[in-house]
């Protein structure tokens, strides 16, 4: 900072065009009145005044926010490739109807026929706006030099601008000549493999939406019940209403979660170490209409719990005694263990599963799993050799190098077992 206490940006963070090439002039820039903060379900607004620099800070943060992005930038070269994206020509060329996204962690990310994309501010193409606002910042600067060479990938020819402008993309009032000369500047200067330079997400150019969902839901880095449940495009629900149909809505997705796992234990607990397949799936009818004659019950005023428990057969004690919280003793927890059986169980499967799809969990990893299960029910946290000891006593878990395994992986790269691979997630 200099002795005013401004900030000063560094030769590292500087715009990646001179002043004379500016393509908007300071006198044309116009912010929006008021915005959201980082959050995209945040419903307050929040007044901006271009005058005030902590204001035009905070909106800057979140019109260029890729939080989303952080627990799973290692895991994008498993559903990407390395390269700047494709025309927007060529978009239409495959049919992708362009849609509007503000949300930057939206940006080139398509699904079916729509490929979603954030329009270029006329701020990012000031030189005095960058240089008071964005290069004080290297995270804000990461992200707005990304921006600019995705646009440099998706603006290529006339007809390209041409469906920009249309689009309303990009500022209407530019010719291609003037984008061309801007582009040729700005290129030398973004290096996608510098991550000082540009955020690591657009050394990729288009991601697709249900892939990219898979490797959100499924990260070893980001392990939360949210995450599973709502996955990557919780934020879609109004702009792209086709995807989120499969889910019906979060409530009922819960209730049908919370019904299989329940039977589930049920059934594991009725014979723990030879179960009868037949027993199981008893169990597992009778579990899950116990929890759809309580849900029937809470959810109608006039039915009562003798009715509920004669219409779903279930016996009306057990139901009395479940509707006053009173616990099965399958899921009771013994005092001297930190899980119970039915939360160990779902630790193990989702081990496998992620091994299945090729993501191998480490020892850190399953112990975040089993703590944030206890910080659902406001328990400690498991102890250091928790997880080594856990992994002990389930037979179906093994730990192992993963180096070696990386290694031999590597040479044994396939074509048809990666097409394999892809068509799995």
């Amino acid at each position: 900072m200099d002795k005013s206490g401004k900030e000063i940006a560094s030769l590292a963070y500087k715009p990646p065009f001179p002043p004379t090439s500016s393509l908007v002039s300071q006198d044309d820039l116009v912010l929006p009145a008021a915005f959201n903060d980082i959050s995209p379900l945040a419903r307050e607004l929040q007044l901006l005044r271009y005058e005030a620099r902590d204001e035009v800070h905070r909106f800057l943060c979140a019109f260029f926010d890729l939080s989303r992005f952080n627990a799973i930038r290692k895991m994008l070269w498993l559903i990407a490739v390395h390269g700047a994206p494709r025309s927007l020509y060529y978009q239409k060329f495959l049919r992708r109807e362009i849609v509007i996204a503000e949300e930057l962690d939206l940006h080139l990310v398509w699904a079916k026929s729509r490929i979603f994309i954030k329009p270029l501010p006329d701020f990012l193409l000031n030189y005095d706006f960058w240089e008071a606002n964005i290069s004080c910042d290297p995270q804000l600067h990461r992200a707005a030099c990304g921006l600019l060479y995705s646009y440099c990938g998706l603006i290529r020819f006339g007809h390209d601008l041409r469906v920009a402008q249309e689009s309303r993309l990009i500022n209407e009032n530019l010719d291609y000549r003037a984008w061309s000369e801007f582009a040729r500047i700005i290129l030398p200067n973004l290096n996608p493999k510098d991550s000082n330079i540009m955020d690591k997400r657009f050394q990729y150019g288009e991601l697709r939406l249900n892939r990219l969902d898979t490797i959100y839901r499924y990260s070893p880095y980001k392990f939360s019940i949210s995450s599973i449940l709502q996955g990557f495009p919780h934020a879609l629900t109004e702009s792209y209403v086709p995807y989120m149909d499969q889910y019906n809505n979060a409530v009922s997705a819960f209730g049908i979660v919370v019904i299989i796992l329940s039977a589930f234990n049920l059934s594991l607990a009725s014979h723990s170490k030879n179960p009868d397949p037949d027993l199981q799936q008893a169990a597992y009818g009778f579990k899950a209409q116990i929890l759809l004659a309580l849900q029937a019950y809470q959810a109608d005023p006039k039915l009562s719990l003798r009715r509920a428990a004669k219409i779903y057969e279930v016996n009306f004690s057990t139901l009395y005694r479940r509707n006053s919280g009173m616990q099965a003793r399958s899921d009771w927890v013994p005092k001297l263990r930190k899980l119970s059986d039915l939360e160990e169980q779902v630790i193990v499967q989702y081990i496998l599963d992620l091994d299945s799809r090729g993501f191998p969990s480490r020892h850190r990893d399953v112990e975040e799993m089993a703590n944030r299960l206890l910080a659902d029910r406001d328990a400690s946290p498991v102890g250091k050799r928790w997880a080594i000891n856990f992994i002990k006593r389930q037979p179906e878990l093994k730990t192992r190098f993963q180096r070696k395994y990386d290694y031999q992986r590597a040479k044994c790269e396939d074509l048809i077992t990666i097409r394999n691979w892809f068509r799995l997630v």
